[in-house]
């Protein structure tokens, strides 16, 4: 919402719209469900943002990930993507086979994507090789998702970093750093 708010992208939401992740399939541990991360988070998308969200759940649940990327593929290559996310090297491993597919980059398969956000790890690495595929720049939101609970987020595209979030059930203690030693 920081992010529509900012730029007034509206479209983002009228396209479809992918986050690559991890099976949706929960277990009943204790009395818990139980998963993992990214499939647990599949279950709370907005019912706003659900209607437009790719692929279907059958398709999330494949477990080998070579298999499930193709099929992802396959369920999205011929739809308007306007929202992509995911860890890095997962989203550079479907655009890669994307590309593969239709001998296209990203932009020319999807002309309305634009916005990517991701998070999991250093997107530095990951850069040059990501740009290059799309063809064009895209807006990004940098996430900071972690086990523990949904610890930042990056809320604007003027400025770099990402904001704390203080106000969602997880404790943070500070500390000066030249007293921590």
């Amino acid at each position: 919402m920081n992010y529509i708010y900012e730029t007034k992208n509206t479209g983002i939401v009228n396209g479809k719209m992918i986050f690559l992740q991890g099976s949706p399939e929960l277990e009943e541990t204790g009395g818990i469900l139980t998963g993992r991360l990214s499939g647990i988070v599949a279950h709370h998308i907005p019912y706003y943002l659900a209607k437009n969200r790719l692929p279907s759940f059958k398709t999330n649940c494949i477990d080998d990930w070579e298999s499930k990327v193709d099929a992802v593929v396959e369920e999205t290559i011929n739809e308007d993507m306007s929202m992509i996310g995911g860890i890095p090297p997962w989203i550079q491993m479907y655009f890669e086979k994307l590309k593969t597919k239709s001998g296209k980059l990203i932009k020319d398969i999807f002309p309305n994507f634009n916005l990517f956000i991701y998070g999991g790890v250093n997107f530095q690495p990951y850069k040059k090789t990501l740009e290059k595929l799309i063809g064009k720049e895209v807006d990004s939101i940098e996430l900071y998702p972690a086990s523990e609970g949904f610890i930042a987020y990056q809320d604007s595209q003027k400025e770099s970093g990402m904001l704390l979030c203080s106000d969602n059930g997880i404790f943070f203690e500070f500390i000066q750093a030249d007293s921590f030693f």
